[in-house]
């Protein structure tokens, strides 16, 4: 790997905290369930996590990068450590991260993991904002999806959250479920508004294939794609109609509250990543880490620190150099994934060219098709290709990177 800082700063941080009480039936993600050696687990965890920033900070210079304007505790399910154990993770990420003062920095948590003591740790370490898995409002779906918790330990989290200073919160809400009906849909969008966030992510079921319990079991009872459309139809209006301004395909928040870390994906900026599991984007290449905690740690347990310019990450799963016509199509595509769109101006001063040179009759056509705006120098998607923006934005990408899969 290259130390040259200025090649390979990043704007924001991804770190992956792998555990959970128990996996979530949908989860593709990468999980580990402690069963029993939450101690061990823990320990063995921040142990390795040191080792890999002491690496990154060898390889990459990382006390040279500008000061990171983002951090990102996600998983998994970081509120699942102890308060010792959160303490220790935020101390060390500190120490090896330069992070600016005025950061955004923001933990993911369920609400049977979160306690008072919890939300003083994370409060006392600078964790300003949070991020909720409320998920449904009715115990029955939570139940279906595997999820640990009621609602009512949602709402008891929203409060404890606010009583303990937390000014920025974020809600997780799914529709699209097996067995859920409009009226329920409804239901969980104005009990989340009752709770007044100041963000909400709105995710479609997604059922990724051999990933989850319910690929594996296969789904029941879902709603067919023209009720989901009505679903997130639904979504756009209540939200809107109470003060929420849709920023991105599936996210929502009171004004000043766009999530600044979400933000640097969408605008294709670059992000370092730690953990199992985590992806990251610095210097043009795309890398993911093992998903298996298990061989992350091994991996990490057996690394011998190496010369300068030899260095290899032990536990790299993937290492992808992102050629010139992806990456701009790759921009694109992220880009599109705002309500604001991709602006010519600033794709050009990127990039030397603009996406009228580049895409001109696809842009053409998908206009003519009502699937494409142009405001001035600025291209976005209407309202009604938010939903099937997949099928719409492929259309970017070089004819030999589509066989790459969903961008959307």
């Amino acid at each position: 790997m290259a130390q040259d800082p200025a090649r390979w700063a990043a704007r924001g941080a991804y770190v992956h905290v792998p555990f959970c009480v128990r996996r979530c039936l949908y989860c593709g993600f990468a999980t580990f369930v402690p069963a029993g050696r939450q101690a061990w687990a823990e320990d063995a965890y921040l142990a390795a996590l040191q080792r890999e920033l002491a690496f990154y900070g060898r390889c990459l210079n990382l006390a040279a990068w500008p000061p990171l304007q983002s951090l990102y505790l996600g998983g998994g399910t970081p509120s699942f450590l102890t308060p010792e154990a959160l303490g220790r993770l935020l101390g060390l990420l500190r120490r090896f991260l330069p992070l600016d003062p005025e950061a955004e920095i923001t933990c993911e948590a369920n609400p049977e993991s979160l306690d008072a003591e919890k939300l003083a740790v994370l409060r006392d370490n600078g964790v300003n904002r949070l991020s909720l898995g409320l998920q449904a409002a009715q115990d029955r779906l939570l139940r279906l999806l595997g999820r640990p918790h009621g609602w009512a330990q949602g709402v008891a989290a929203v409060k404890a959250a606010r009583a303990t200073g937390f000014r920025n919160i974020s809600v997780d809400l799914m529709y699209g479920l097996p067995e859920q009906t409009m009226a329920e849909w409804r239901e969980t969008l104005r009990r989340a508004l009752a709770l007044e966030p100041d963000h909400i992510s709105a995710y479609e079921l997604q059922i990724e294939e051999e990933q989850s319990a319910l690929a594996r079991r296969g789904a029941w009872g879902l709603p067919g794609e023209e009720e989901t459309a009505e679903m997130y139809g639904l979504a756009q209006d209540e939200l809107a109609g109470a003060g929420f301004g849709q920023y991105e395909i599936s996210n929502w928040a009171l004004p000043g509250r766009a999530c600044r870390h979400n933000l640097l994906y969408w605008r294709d900026e670059p992000y370092a990543a730690f953990g199992p599991g985590a992806s990251g984007y610095l210097g043009g290449v795309r890398f993911r880490h093992t998903s298996s905690f298990r061989a992350w740690l091994q991996a990490w347990e057996q690394w011998i620190p190496q010369p300068a310019g030899q260095e290899v990450h032990p536990a790299l799963e993937e290492w992808e150099e992102i050629p010139a016509p992806l990456e701009r199509a790759e921009a694109m595509i992220v880009g599109l994934r705002l309500r604001a769109g991709v602006s010519s101006e600033a794709f050009r001063t990127r990039f030397g060219t603009d996406p009228q040179q580049l895409w001109g009759p696809a842009l053409a056509e998908l206009q003519k098709e009502g699937w494409m705006e142009n405001h001035g120098s600025r291209w976005s998607l209407p309202r009604r290709a938010l939903l099937v923006s997949n099928q719409i934005l492929w259309r970017f990408l070089p004819t030999q990177s589509r066989v790459r899969g969903d961008h959307g």
